[in-house]
């Protein structure tokens, strides 16, 4: 911490007077009262010893005696906000504290929430339907509301699984993958194996072909990103392959191979995109070339969709 040191001189000139010679007094001469003296120049600010903040962020290393807990990061120390990630911000041998991180994802009639970070998966409740309808993907609008498509319905559903009717819809065959983008726009993809097609629907339930996907059809799930690109996965021989969407007239781009199959899920959730699949696995993707990793495994549990999780 660097130290300054005030120096305050004052000098009374006084105003004595020497009795004039022959009368007897002494001179007297007022030299003055000094109140604070100078005690030279402050020492220099040397900073904390060599190689213990290496990062640059005011903590030192715990090599050092510090609380610093990665000193090769300056985003990480004790006073960082906490984020859902990967990692412990704030150096409090906890990750994510007081954060919900956290994203649904859905079985046959089972609403779950998955925390990726932590690998737990916490079951949230059913989704009922009319007349008992299976729910064939969820995302969430714009507003946080989880949205639901059966084959007749667009829902809404509470975080217990209890829905109201957005509207009625005349579901294309074979759909298996809803996404809503940031405007509400909402998306779907079918598994169709000949002319599969992207399609978009409005909240009043009209629908509305996109494009054609060929030669790709969806294998579970689509995604918006936070920048709203739209992004599905598709089948092949290798794996999942992730493909990027054209939003405007459904022209598909491979981006890469994921190297898992079956994944029923996609939710874009705090700059990660994860997966979920019909076997119980709960994937990281990269967004960008496909290529991806096990979290971890639930070999009980069968995910056949999932929503963005912010």
């Amino acid at each position: 911490m660097r130290q300054f040191a005030m120096i305050i001189s004052l000098t009374a000139i006084g105003c004595g007077t020497a009795e004039p010679a022959g009368t007897g007094g002494v001179a007297v001469i007022d030299a003055g009262v000094t109140l604070g003296a100078d005690t030279g120049p402050t020492p220099p600010d040397v900073g904390p010893p060599p190689g213990c903040d290496q990062d640059g962020d005011g903590f030192l290393a715990l090599e050092c005696d510090g609380n610093d807990c990665d000193d090769r990061d300056r985003s990480r120390h004790p006073e960082a906000a906490e984020r859902c990630s990967f990692v412990d911000e704030n150096c409090s041998g906890e990750n994510n504290e007081r954060l919900d991180c956290t994203f649904f994802a859905h079985g046959r009639q089972d609403l779950y929430r998955i925390d990726p970070f932590l690998n737990r998966v916490t079951p949230a409740g059913t989704l009922t339907t009319p007349d008992s309808r299976g729910v064939l993907d969820i995302d969430r609008d714009p507003n946080g509301r989880l949205i639901g498509v059966t084959r007749e319905e667009l829902l809404s559903f509470d975080e217990r699984g209890r829905h109201e009717v957005v509207a009625s819809i005349d579901t294309p065959a074979n759909t298996n993958g809803l996404a809503i983008d940031s405007t509400g726009r909402i998306y779907l993809t079918q598994s169709e194996t000949n002319n599969s097609r992207a399609y978009t629907v409005s909240l009043d339930g009209d629908v509305e072909v996109l494009g054609n996907l060929d030669p790709y059809r969806s294998s579970g799930d689509c995604v918006v990103l936070k920048d709203d690109s739209l992004l599905m996965t598709a089948p092949s021989d290798e794996g999942d392959l992730l493909v990027y969407v054209d939003s405007r007239d459904a022209t598909p781009r491979v981006l890469g191979s994921t190297g898992f199959i079956k994944i029923y899920g996609l939710s874009a959730s705090f700059g990660y995109l994860f997966g979920t699949t019909d076997e119980g696995r709960v994937l990281l993707i990269d967004a960008n070339s496909g290529e991806a990793e096990e979290l971890f495994r639930r070999a009980d549990l069968r995910f056949w969709g999932a929503a963005n999780g912010d």
